[in-house]
């Protein structure tokens, strides 16, 4: 089996989603480690906090509605 076949076998579904679990993951705790420096700065208030929790969630559901909404179109190019 050649890659060019081994690409085509992929499944590209599990593949992305586990690629946007990790990536959301690695952002939460990206944003977890910005409002922990804060903190130990003593630059925390409600409104970091809440805005933190938003963008944790916000952003990968967005990726999530982005990467789905192209995958919609994409298979509106495949022959029936």
């Amino acid at each position: 089996m050649t890659a060019m076949e081994r690409m085509a076998n992929a499944n590209w579904r599990r593949g992305l989603t586990r690629l946007w679990g990790a990536a959301s993951v690695l952002w939460a705790l990206f944003i977890l480690i910005l409002l922990v420096s804060d903190g130990i700065a003593g630059d925390v208030s409600v409104l970091k906090v809440l805005l933190s929790v938003v963008l944790v969630v916000a952003v990968p559901a967005a990726v999530l509605v982005a990467g789905m909404c192209v995958g919609w179109i994409l298979r509106g190019f495949v022959r029936s």
